[in-house]
C-alpha cells in the first residue's frame, strides 16, 4: 500500500489483536481496520453474520457500518468467512465499494487448494484441500462434522498425513472423522509399487460405499499436472484428487447406448 494509505486488518475476536490494535494506533496515529465474526458490540468496522451453511454452501452477510450485503459461496466452511472478511477489509480500505467486493467474493466462490469442489455428477459432496498446518486441518474439518449428517471421511496423501500430524494423523482426524485412509504418494506413478495397488483397491471400496448424505475430503495434489511437483524424472505428477475425479466421472457415466 502506498504511505498514506497504509493500515493493517485485524481479527477483533483475538485479544492478541486487539493489543496490537492500540500499539498501532499509538504508533501511527491512525487506527487499524478492525474485522469480526458477529455484530456485537463494540462494532468492527466490518463483520459478519451467518444466514444459512450446508455442504452445497454457505450465505452470510458482510457489514459495514453504513452498508449490509449477503454473499453467497459455494465453499461451506467457516474459515472461508474469515478470508473473505480480510478481503473485503482490504477492498474497503482501498476505496472499493461493498457492492464490487460482493459480486467479487461470490464470483471466486472458493480459494484455490482450499476446499475446492470435485464434482463429476455425483450424489455425495466431494472436496479437494491442502491446509498448511494442523490447525487449518481442526478449523476445517471441525466446520464439516457439524454440516454432515452421514459419514466424513478424509483420504489423505502420505506426505499430507506426515506433515499434519504423523504417525497420529490418524487418530487426529478421528476426532471428526468416521473413516480415514491414507494412501502412498505414488499412487498414480506409471509403474506403482504393490502398497499403491493395494490402497487403490481401498479407495475403490471407500468410494463405492459413499452416500449422499456422507463427506469426503481429499488431502493432496489437485487436478492440475503442470501445478503438481515433479517426480524423480522431472515430469509434472497427478494428484489424488485427480484419480478421485477420475473414478466419479466414470461412475457417474451413462451405460453406452446399444446400436441395433
Amino acid at each position: 500500500l502506498a504511505p498514506d494509505r497504509a493500515g493493517v486488518v485485524l481479527d477483533r475476536d483475538d485479544a492478541g489483536a486487539r493489543r496490537l490494535a492500540r500499539r498501532w494506533k499509538r504508533a501511527v496515529g491512525v487506527a487499524p481496520i478492525v474485522v469480526g465474526l458477529g455484530g456485537t458490540s463494540p462494532r468492527p468496522a466490518l463483520w459478519a453474520t451467518p444466514v444459512e451453511r450446508r455442504l452445497g454452501g454457505q450465505t452470510f452477510l458482510l457489514q459495514s457500518r453504513a452498508e449490509v450485503m449477503p454473499v453467497s459461496v459455494t465453499t461451506p466452511v467457516q474459515p472461508f468467512v474469515r478470508d473473505a472478511l480480510l478481503a473485503a477489509a482490504v477492498g474497503r480500505h482501498l476505496g472499493v465499494p461493498l457492492d464490487a467486493i460482493v459480486r467479487a467474493l461470490e464470483s471466486v466462490g472458493s480459494v484455490a487448494g482450499r476446499m475446492e469442489r470435485i464434482d463429476r455428477g455425483q450424489e455425495t459432496h466431494c472436496f479437494i484441500d491442502q491446509p498448511r498446518s494442523s490447525h487449518a486441518l481442526a478449523a476445517t474439518f471441525g466446520s464439516l462434522r457439524r454440516l454432515t449428517a452421514g459419514r466424513l471421511v478424509v483420504v489423505a496423501e502420505q506426505r499430507y498425513a506426515k506433515r499434519l500430524g504423523g504417525a497420529r494423523f490418524s487418530a487426529r482426524t478421528g476426532r471428526w472423522c468416521d473413516d480415514t485412509l491414507v494412501v502412498p504418494d505414488g499412487i498414480l506413478d506409471p509403474d506403482p509399487p504393490r502398497a499403491a495397488l493395494e490402497a487403490y483397491a481401498r479407495i475403490d471400496r471407500l468410494l463405492a460405499g459413499l452416500r449422499p448424505r456422507d463427506c469426503l475430503v481429499v488431502l493432496g495434489r489437485g487436478f492440475d499436472p503442470a501445478a503438481a511437483p515433479g517426480g524423480d524424472d522431472g515430469e509434472p505428477q497427478l494428484g489424488l484428487a485427480a484419480l478421485v475425479a477420475g473414478w466419479f466421472a466414470l461412475a457417474e457415466a451413462p451405460p453406452p447406448r446399444r446400436v441395433a
